[in-house]
């Protein structure tokens, strides 16, 4: 039994990459091609690259083999697997009504709606990467660079994944193939590539106004309090403007990385540094509440210290939490 298990499990993994691997190639050229850009135009501006960016990019390459590796063979199969089994148990067939509506321009009509739906997603598992401690765990991988350069686009932690993925899987729900969904996902995901460039500034005002852009993106990456948990459209920066989370470029020129830095190039250190502060602070939190307030309130949390004789037990522990980290 445990080898037939085994070997269903594996036939569908290798079954979903082979149906998914065609766009892994697209995104390897596209990273490289992003890269050549960046690489000569720095040779024409005649600018050296500094040794610790060197190194940060490197570590961001190493982060990202990882999460391809764990994507590709773990995650994205089963993700494709449950969207497959959803999309035959729904009640609902948008896919055969858009076909039967709009005839040969059906497919063209389902993979736009699918994609304004993805991106409506994609803001809000984002937005929650940044608003709670636990998620922001897994993204805070990819905020953690303080050398914003094209190389951060692939410094994706595989921690921050099944978030995104989750919200994916339900979209066939609505009755549609699920390469739809992940034909979405790949896209908004190509698209906030070239977002990682600090050279391309403004675009034009109506471009600017529905669709992220690089200097939306610079303001979403910086640490500085006026540009914190803003701008978190992945294609369309209409969402952010919907829901009072857009910021613009103000005079205040973008510093990026973390507001408690990883102070470290090593990988390991990067992808699970957050996450085993978050652990301390669990683990010294002295209550299951105490924990379970740490895990899903807003990144860097602490508990308000009253003047009650009941607060003193919780100030201790707000002092051994701190300790710990320190």
């Amino acid at each position: 039994m445990a080898l037939c298990i085994v070997a269903a499990v594996a036939a569908v993994i290798s079954w979903s990459i082979f149906q998914l691997h065609t766009a892994s190639y697209f995104y390897v050229v596209f990273i490289f091609l992003l890269l050549v850009v960046e690489g000569t135009r720095l040779i024409v501006k005649r600018t050296l690259t500094d040794k610790a960016t060197l190194t940060d990019a490197s570590s961001s390459f190493v982060v990202a083999i990882i999460d391809a590796f764990v994507l590709s063979s773990v995650l994205l199969p089963i993700a494709f697997f449950v969207a497959t089994w959803l999309s035959k148990l729904t009640p609902l067939h948008y896919g055969k009504w858009a076909i039967e509506t709009f005839g040969t321009l059906g497919p063209i009509f389902i993979f736009l709606t699918i994609l304004v739906l993805w991106d409506f997603c994609y803001y809000w598992s984002h937005r929650i990467g940044h608003t709670v401690e636990l998620f922001w765990g897994g993204h805070s991988v990819h905020h953690s660079s303080e050398k914003y350069n094209p190389s951060v686009a692939i410094r994706i932690s595989f921690l921050d994944n099944p978030k995104s993925l989750t919200f994916l899987v339900l979209i066939p729900l609505l009755g549609i193939n699920p390469l739809y969904a992940f034909a979405a996902y790949g896209f908004v995901l190509y698209y906030q590539l070239p977002l990682h460039i600090t050279w391309l500034k403004r675009m034009p005002r109506t471009y600017e106004y529905i669709f992220n852009t690089p200097e939306h993106h610079r303001a979403h990456h910086a640490r500085q309090k006026v540009y914190i948990d803003h701008n978190f459209g992945g294609l369309l920066i209409i969402w952010d403007r919907m829901f009072g989370t857009y910021v613009d470029i103000e005079d205040v020129d973008p510093l990026y990385g973390l507001t408690q830095p990883v102070g470290t190039y090593r990988p390991l250190p990067i992808i699970f540094h957050e996450l085993a502060a978050l652990g301390r602070k669990v683990k010294n939190a002295g209550s299951v509440a105490l924990g379970f307030q740490y895990a899903f309130h807003r990144p860097y949390w602490e508990p308000a210290v009253s003047s009650d004789s009941d607060s003193s037990s919780v100030g201790d522990d707000l002092n051994n939490a701190i300790g710990d980290i320190a």
